[in-house]
């Protein structure tokens, strides 16, 4: 009876693991593997060029030295029972993809730390859209910088000039009365709408 009853805890286990998204590596204390599912099989194979299975050594599947000692960092950290993630954009024969590794103590049923735990996440959509906010809001810096500079500079120069031809207009010249009065009331608007303009720009970026 509890040869079955084990038999079909590891069945579930298996049918968990297969069922999520998410690539799933369970490691020993000695880098081995304990458990992977097919996701995790799959990426392993196609961005480290590696074959792996339940027993391989896992560290072996990094041969870049930089991998290698970020690998070992986040594994003692969950050694350590402390979560520990990072993102890392991978490659492989020119397929690229940004993926979220989080290493995860993990426990017996008596609360007992006895491996780890990889989650290895497609994180490209995500990326992808962080990427077109951050152009995004060059694209605002860039606006704001014109808006305040090249735009707003001109018109508080025009205001200037238009105040000093009021000073020396002629007294009874309505024509040239009512052309500097329109030039300074729409370069108070002009003005007005590029600071609004600004201050939105500046409230999207930052908020």
């Amino acid at each position: 009876v509890l040869h079955e009853e084990l038999k079909q805890s590891d069945y579930l286990l298996k049918c968990m693991l297969e069922s999520t998204g998410d690539s799933i590596i369970v490691l020993d204390y000695e880098h081995k593997i304990l458990s992977i599912n097919s996701k995790g099989t799959q990426i392993i194979n196609e961005y480290y060029g590696k074959n792996v299975k339940v027993g391989s050594d896992f560290l072996e599947v990094f041969e870049n030295q930089k991998d290698n000692i970020v690998f070992l960092q986040h594994f003692e950290n969950a050694k350590n029972g402390i979560n520990s993630h990072y993102e890392v954009e991978l490659s492989y024969k020119k397929k690229a993809c940004w993926v979220q590794f989080s290493y995860i103590p993990i426990k017996d049923e008596n609360n007992n730390k006895f491996g780890v735990a990889i989650n290895i996440q497609n994180i490209q959509k995500r990326k992808v859209y962080e990427q077109s906010l951050i152009k995004q809001n060059e694209i605002l810096k860039d606006l704001t910088h014109k808006l305040s500079h090249d735009i707003r500079g001109p018109l508080a120069h025009i205001l200037g000039l238009s105040k000093i031809l009021q000073d020396f207009k002629k007294p009874d010249d309505l024509l040239e009365e009512e052309v500097l009065n329109r030039l300074i009331n729409t370069s108070f608007i002009l003005n007005n709408i590029s600071s609004q303009m600004v201050h939105e720009a500046n409230s999207y970026m930052y908020k």
